[in-house]
Formats: C-alpha cells, sequence, structure tokens
C-alpha cells in the first residue's frame, strides 16, 4: 500500500521489524519520518506514551491509519501533536485500498472511511440485493479494476461473494448526502437485542470516550428472553476505581438505551486472538465473526 508508492517516488522507507510505541518515537525523531501508517491499537500506544510530549515530531506531517475505525480520542491525541491525520479502508480483496478520509474532513466526518479512491465505486445494498437510502443501513458491495477476481481454486466461494460484478464486502454502512460513508459493522457482527440491532463498532466507539478505557470489545452473548445481550469487555488505565455500573450509566447518557452494554467485564488485556483493532476471523466468503471472546464470556 505504501512501499511501492515510496520506492516509485524515491522516497526512503523506514520499516521496523517489531512495534513498541518508545521504539517508533526514536525512528521517527533519528529518520525525520514525513509519513507514517500504523494500526489503530498501534496509534493507541503512541498516543498514550508518557515521552509523547517531550519529542520532535515536527517532521511528521501526515498520519494515516486503517485496519478498523481509529478511535476519535486517539485521532484527537495526536492531532494535538501537530499531526495531519488520515484514515484508509480496504480489504485483501480489493488490493488493497478502497476508501480513504482525508485530513481536513476526519473530524468533521469522524466514524467515517470517506470517500472511495479513484476508480472505484460504492453501493449499499439490502438482503434482497437492492440498493438501499442515504442515510440507510446496507452492505457495501464495491467494484473496480482493483478489485480480485475470485479466491483462489474455490469457484463456490467466489460465486457466493459476487453478484453481477460488484463483491459483498460483509461490512455493514450508511452513506450521507455528501457521499461520505460510514461503516457501522461486520454483517456477522450485528447484534440482535430484543428485536433492535445494535452495532458493537458504535458502542465501542462511545465507551472510549470515557478517560478510564484503554481497550474495549462489544459483543453479543445468548439470552433466552432478549436474544442477545450485548456486553463489553473492557480494559481500564492502571488504579482505575472505575466500575461496571458506573460505565454501564456513563454509556447510556450517550448512547439509546438498547445499545448500551446490559453489564461490563473487566479484564487485563484483550486476547490477541480478539485484537477488535485489527483481526476477524473468516468463516464465509463474505462473513465474519467475532472469535473466541465471545464464548468465554458465555461460559
Amino acid at each position: 500500500m505504501h512501499t511501492v508508492p515510496f520506492a516509485y517516488l524515491g522516497a526512503c522507507s523506514v520499516i521496523m521489524e517489531s512495534f513498541t510505541p518508545e521504539r517508533w518515537l526514536d525512528v521517527v525523531e533519528t529518520y525525520r519520518v514525513t509519513k507514517a501508517f500504523l494500526v489503530p491499537a498501534m496509534w493507541a500506544a503512541v498516543a498514550q506514551s508518557p515521552s509523547l510530549a517531550a519529542r520532535d515530531l515536527d517532521s511528521l506531517t501526515f498520519a494515516i491509519s486503517g485496519g478498523a475505525p481509529c478511535p476519535i480520542v486517539v485521532i484527537k491525541a495526536l492531532q494535538a501533536h501537530g499531526m495531519a491525520f488520515a484514515e484508509g479502508f480496504g480489504m485483501t480483496e480489493t488490493a488493497p485500498g478502497a476508501a480513504c478520509l482525508q485530513p481536513e474532513d476526519v473530524l468533521e466526518h469522524s466514524g467515517s472511511i470517506g470517500r472511495p479512491v479513484p476508480h472505484m465505486d460504492f453501493r449499499l445494498v439490502d438482503q434482497s440485493g437492492h440498493e438501499v437510502p442515504v442515510g440507510e443501513v446496507g452492505e457495501l458491495t464495491v467494484r473496480g479494476p482493483n478489485v480480485f477476481v475470485g479466491y483462489w481454486d474455490d469457484p463456490v466461494a467466489t460465486e457466493e461473494a459476487f453478484d453481477d460484478g460488484w463483491f459483498h464486502t460483509g461490512d455493514l454502512g450508511v452513506v450521507d448526502e455528501d457521499g461520505f460513508y460510514r461503516l457501522v459493522d461486520r454483517l456477522k457482527d450485528m447484534i440482535i437485542t430484543g428485536g433492535e440491532n445494535v452495532y458493537p463498532i458504535e458502542v465501542e466507539q462511545v465507551i472510549y470516550e470515557h478517560p478510564d478505557v484503554v481497550e474495549v470489545a462489544v459483543v453479543g452473548v445468548p439470552d433466552d428472553q432478549c436474544g442477545e445481550l450485548v456486553i463489553g469487555i473492557v480494559v481500564t488505565t492502571q488504579n482505575s476505581d472505575l466500575t461496571g455500573d458506573t460505565l454501564v450509566r456513563w454509556t447510556r447518557e450517550r448512547i439509546a438505551h438498547y445499545k448500551a452494554p446490559r453489564r461490563i467485564e473487566f479484564v487485563t488485556e484483550l486476547p490477541p486472538q480478539c485484537d477488535w483493532q485489527n483481526t476477524q476471523t473468516r468463516t464465509a466468503p463474505h462473513g465474519w465473526r467475532r472469535p473466541s471472546l465471545c464464548e468465554q464470556v458465555t461460559s
């Protein structure tokens, strides 16, 4: 996504073998890095670094994030240090770039993946394949010259993934009047509680705004009465005295009650296989599910 274009332009690329926020800050200062790409969990670690305020990051003019929606609080923290923040959206199947949210739009359209990149077409459709109106939730389908031609040696999966040339991404989203797309969640991650649709990403973005929250995963667990219950799995800051009831009430003040978690469970860290910022587990050509943390909560 970045190394080849930079090489084409004659730019120098600095590639780290492993990531820690302090080492990354060292590299930016040493090599006077001008543009940097990290996934949201890495940007969050940089934003929380105790040495960030003392670092000389004047060279870094463009901070690029991708892989998952970046929490708004992280974006604001990085902007406060002079970084022009941009977000990208793509998939392996789109090789990989599909949309971009430019720095001038990142706050006004926070939570959006931006607009399609050149030569890409986007369309949101319902379960019958019909395009949905502006402002309504539908599955994102895409087409363009960068979209792959099919899954290797799997014609059945390929046929299921495409509809008249449009690739089904498995992402649910909405588009506004200005053409900015916002993903509300993965099709398979949607929680249905008491007949209402709840999109975990929307709830997670709200909970991330609490100053004591470091990481959060929102999942649905089976319930005989409601079908599913909304549960929040939270990592807090060190020495925080935040309670589950307090966080539930705080969330309900900012979002519809049925969307807020019924309960909060605190953990010291989210399991690596359940890295909600970056990792998804494939179960179908255009269907995904949250990994084993859901089963851990249920048990």
